[in-house]
This record gives C-alpha cells, structure tokens and sequence, in this order.
C-alpha cells in the first residue's frame, strides 16, 4: 500500500476508506472459540454499523447453543449456558456509559466491531504518530473523549500492505483494558474490502481470550433487525448490570488491572487533526519498541500456549 514510511494522516485515510467500506458483515459459518470449552463452536457473527452485534455460537446440534453476545441500538446482553448462576447480563447502552460496573468491563460491548475491522474515527478524536514498533510496523494512538473520561487507543499497521494487526484499548485511568490481535488477511474482491479472517480479543482481568475465525463472510447485506433482538433464555434471570440491586450485590467495585499508560516517548501530544512532520529519533524507536514488548497482554491460546508475537511476523494478503 504505501512505498515509503506514510505520514499519520495518510495512514489514518486508508484505514478509514477501507473501514467505512464494510458497512455490515455477516458469517453463518465462522468458529468461535471461548474460555471453558475446550472445542472450537460453530458460531454465526452478524455485525451491522453502528453498534449492532450478533454472536452465538454451538458445539452441536444436539447439545445446543453455548454462548449469545449480542447488541442492538438501545441495549447489549451476554448468555452463557456456562455461567454457574444463570443468568443472562444486560445493559441499556446509555446507562452503561455512567456505570459503576464499567470499571470492571470497560470496554463497550460495541467495541466488538472495532476489534473486527469497523473502525470510525470522529471528529473530536486526537491521532498521534505514526511510531515505529517492532521493525516495519508502525503505530498511532488516537485519543478518544467519553462522558467517563478520556480513553487510549493504539493501533498497529503493516504500512506494506494496510492491514491492521494490533489493537489496545486503555481505560480513562490508564490501564490496559482490551486488546484485539487480526491476522490472515485477506482482500474480499466483490466488496473491496481488506479484513482479517482470525480475530483474538482479550480483555484485561478475563480468563482467557475469545477467537473468531471467518470462513465465508458476506460483506454490507441486508441484516434483519429481529437478528438483533435479544431472544428469551428460559431458566436463566436478566440482570441488569447497571442497575443499583446488582451494584449493591457487588460491593465495592474492585480496581482494574495493573498494566498503566504511558504515552510513547517522543514529542508531546499534538492537537486534533494536525500531526506534525517531524520523526522520533533512532534513540526514541528503541524506548517505544521496549515499552510496546513491556506493556503487552501474554495472549493465551484456546491450547494454552502462548502464540508468537505477531509484531514480527509477516503479513500475508489473500485475495479471494
């Protein structure tokens, strides 16, 4: 995609071409792998802009669904046929936003979009970089104002090929809350589109991550509204998780991970929209590339083994 070292504004156009591209996605065949349950499920991910998700998932026909995560304009819920209590955890979307319980889930369930591929910058967002990290690979934090406080975000991209590899989110407080890892590349020829057809999200304080391999999307069909209405779990109660009988039950709401912010050593934050032309020194790439190793989540496999780094490794794009 881009021949020479591309300046922020430049990398930050392409993403957000080929992100505002995919409009919608869905996949009745993809797998899903989750915490506690040691085989892959066979899983339909529906995602439609702006905040709408569908994800479930089964390890049979005969012993039926395990998991239903799903959001719609107004609410997201969480079912889990695992869940020892069971229950079924849900939230208007405007209360969440306020909610105590946010400390301990700080990432907004929409943020599932992002992970795959949907990003949307908005026009009270800062961008800053492009730093290099691990060799070839390049990085820009945007930060991201919310009614709970400002909220990090770095994104790492094969500036080769436009793919983008890493994504961490970091809380108002600055801790290391989320990070999404994409791979297997490939660019959706009908559509246009550049996505990644493995997906692995691990949340901070979570026991393990949850993986989303595609087989066969479709890209920007129509979605019926009713796949985005939450569905009713007989046998299971719906707690609201922002409401004050659940927070009282809770207590004190305990403090999240200890992994911190700290911005990359360069220049100081620039203003919106406007990034300077100057590069960080050979001395600065060292530290940045350190602190990146330092901060990083230890992804778990659905096996238990460490993957290797993505960050060195190579990025190859399939066309289909």
């Amino acid at each position: 995609m881009f021949s020479t070292t591309p300046t922020l504004d430049q990398l930050t156009s392409a993403i957000y071409r080929n992100s505002t591209a995919m409009r919608s996605l869905s996949d009745h065949e993809a797998t899903l792998r989750i915490p506690d349950v040691m085989i892959p499920l066979k899983a339909s991910i529906l995602l439609e802009r702006p905040r709408r998700v569908r994800i479930r998932g089964e390890a049979s026909a005969v012993t039926g669904k395990e998991i239903d995560l799903g959001s719609n304009d107004d609410h997201f819920w969480i079912w889990a046929k695992r869940i020892p209590e069971r229950h079924v955890y849900y939230c208007r979307h405007d209360q969440f936003v306020n909610c105590p319980v946010r400390q301990m889930v700080p990432i907004d369930p929409a943020w599932i979009l992002e992970a795959m591929g949907m990003i949307d910058f908005q026009a009270d967002e800062t961008h800053n970089g492009p730093f290099p990290v691990e060799g070839d690979k390049l990085m820009f934090e945007t930060l991201r104002p919310t009614p709970a406080g400002t909220v990090r975000k770095r994104t790492t991209v094969d500036p080769k090929s436009g793919c983008i590899l890493r994504q961490e989110m970091y809380s108002p407080n600055g801790t290391l809350a989320a990070v999404a890892v994409s791979s297997n590349h490939e660019y959706d020829s009908v559509s246009g589109i550049l996505y990644a057809r493995h997906v692995e999200v691990q949340c901070q304080g979570a026991s393990g991550s949850i993986s989303i391999d595609l087989k066969r999307p479709k890209f920007n069909l129509p979605i019926s509204s009713n796949e985005f209405t939450k569905p009713s779990f007989p046998g299971y109660t719906e707690i609201d998780i922002c409401s004050p009988q659940f927070i009282n039950m809770l207590g004190t709401v305990p403090p999240t991970a200890s992994v911190t912010y700290q911005p990359p050593a360069a220049s100081p934050y620039q203003t919106p929209h406007q990034p300077s032309g100057s590069n960080p020194t050979a001395d600065t790439y060292a530290r940045q590339n350190a602190y990146q190793r330092q901060t990083a989540i230890p992804y778990q496999g659905t096996n238990g083994n460490t993957p290797a780094p993505i960050m060195g490794a190579s990025t190859q794009l399939t066309v289909r």
